[in-house]
């Protein structure tokens, strides 16, 4: 694939923009999303990061706690605290004692550096 050669190159930013275009052919990969949505997140692109982690949570991932906590994650980069605590609180639904999702909660209730 295109986007493999660009990541092997170190070009975060077109192996990006090669695999937005292989989920328009392919939407329902999940291993597609995950690596476009670490692919925008390594170049800071952290809305089209929360998109795509979004994406992955709504294609029922075998995980569903750690992809919520991964968007989770996304939301916080992206500065959407809301979505942030909305899905971690989901991630914590499934697996309560989820020790990094319990941490991410603290933060962005404490309003601590990483969490404000």
């Amino acid at each position: 694939m295109h986007a493999d050669v660009l990541e092997q190159l170190d070009r975060p930013k077109e192996a990006a923009d090669a695999l937005d275009k292989a989920v328009l052919v392919w939407p329902y990969e999940i291993e597609l999303h995950q690596r476009l949505a670490t692919l925008h997140a390594e170049v800071g692109n952290y809305p089209l990061a929360s998109r795509e982690r979004a994406a992955v949570v709504a294609l029922n991932p075998t995980d569903k706690a750690q992809a919520l906590y991964a968007l989770a994650i996304a939301y916080q980069e992206a500065g959407n605290l809301i979505g942030a605590r909305s899905a971690v609180l989901q991630a914590l639904e499934i697996a309560p004692n989820f020790d990094a999702a319990l941490e991410l909660l603290l933060i962005l209730r404490s309003g601590l550096p990483g969490g404000s």
